[in-house]
């Protein structure tokens, strides 16, 4: 990051809703993220009433997570050489009809359907969320990006926390069909969202010809040569891996370690909900008093004694104080990262490069999610999240050796590799 690539993000929460085109993107993917709880919830319902076996929601998480690793990096390719607001347009389009084919599940025959479904809409997420973020440089100027990422991350959160409640009202009024129904619309109502923004075309021109392979090797060559991008890569793995292991033994770990009934994951899990939502609005506020890589080295710094502060908790009240941290850090690290993986990449190459983060965050949850388990059965719960912690903060000592700004006058640009 020489002079001439130095990132400064120094814009406000206000000025970010000032503008139409991300006030229509982040209203239309809060709505439809509402919508995708209305749908999880309903879905798991229709599982516990028509089979009560965890081998469905064993069947239904898996067909969810493999196509981000299968065909992630395809989706990559697709949204750098076609139209991007095209591309989320059809994307909610397709979802919001295939959703629908929920409604038809009444029996234990139909089952299979869940996972069929499941799979095709996160094969359709893996050309929608790519685009979405490599439009984001588009709509808001560079200053404003770490902002517009926590902003964008907040609502994720509060898109849980909300849909979550309004999901279980409308499946006790009017049944689990009705909460598909619902996720349809919204996916039209994120489509029309879309529509009403001005997204200037993609330059491409320069492209290598070639229907997969070229682009792909391209995308490839360009993390190679910059030793910046390798950096964010890994150390999105890292806090991945860090937190993946709370998701796997938190509940074993209330229970056993802090006498409560497993029930209260689920509230600890919304604090540290809550947590995020808070980080995501205040990032507008960090970003004007932290340079961007000592931001996320500072946000996984405290995400790991966090977490050693949640494996050590000798009471349940500590252990959610811990969680909202743990909350605020994750979306922190998070927003930052995507920032600065935004405003350092050329347009024509952004979606590749997002998709490759993505795919290395879902391998990393999977491993994550994979490996803790027989890691807190062989070597203990505690144990295991001391690991999480290291992890995280080498991954904070990584981004702050590497991703902080030259200083002035010093006129090397760190994306050409060392």
């Amino acid at each position: 990051m020489s002079e001439g690539k130095v990132v400064v993000f120094k814009s406000g929460l206000i000025e970010a809703f000032k503008i139409k085109d991300f006030r229509a993107l982040w209203l239309g993917q809060f709505i439809s993220q509402m919508g995708d709880n209305f749908a999880l919830i309903a879905a798991l319902v229709v599982i516990q009433t028509l089979s009560g076996s965890p081998v469905w929601l064993g069947i239904a998480a898996m067909a969810m997570t493999l196509p981000q690793l299968v065909f992630g990096l395809i989706g990559g390719v697709f949204v750098d050489r076609f139209n991007r607001k095209r591309v989320m347009i059809i994307s909610d389009l397709l979802r919001g009809a295939a959703i629908l084919i929920l409604v038809t599940v009444r029996s234990p025959r139909e089952l299979y359907l869940l996972p069929l479904v499941g799979c095709f809409m996160s094969t359709i997420g893996v050309f929608f969320n790519p685009a979405r973020n490599a439009v984001l440089p588009n709509i808001v100027s560079k200053e404003m990006l770490l902002t517009a990422n926590g902003l964008i991350q907040a609502s994720q959160m509060l898109a849980v926390i909300v849909g979550s409640s309004l999901a279980s009202i409308i499946i006790a009024v009017a049944g689990p069909a009705a909460a598909f129904v619902l996720d349809s619309f919204t996916f039209i109502v994120s489509a029309i969202a879309i529509a009403s923004m001005n997204i200037p075309p993609l330059a491409n021109s320069d492209s290598p010809k070639g229907v997969f392979w070229p682009h792909l090797k391209e995308g490839f060559s360009y993390i190679k040569k910059h030793r910046t991008i390798q950096v964010i890569l890994l150390t999105a793995s890292l806090a991945t891996l860090g937190i993946g292991s709370i998701a796997v033994l938190g509940v074993a770990y209330v229970e056993k370690e802090l006498g409560v009934e497993a029930e209260s994951f689920g509230f600890l899990n919304s604090v540290q909900g809550i947590g995020m939502v808070v980080g995501g609005f205040l990032l507008s506020f960090l970003s004007k008093i932290v340079e961007p890589g000592h931001l996320t080295g500072v946000a996984m710094g405290i995400l790991g004694i966090a977490i050693l502060i949640f494996a050590f908790s000798p009471r349940f009240e500590l252990a959610l104080a811990a969680a909202a941290i743990i909350g605020l850090g994750v979306v922190t690290a998070r927003a930052t990262l995507a920032a600065l993986l935004q405003a350092l990449v050329p347009d024509e190459k952004r979606g590749r490069l997002e998709s490759t983060v993505n795919t290395c965050v879902s391998f990393s949850t999977t491993t994550a999610m994979g490996f803790s388990g027989l890691l807190g059965a062989a070597i203990g719960v505690k144990t295991v999240f001391v690991l999480a912690a290291l992890t995280t903060m080498a991954g904070g000592a990584l981004a702050t050796l590497f991703l902080k700004q030259p200083p002035k006058g010093k006129v090397r640009e760190q994306l050409e590799g060392d």
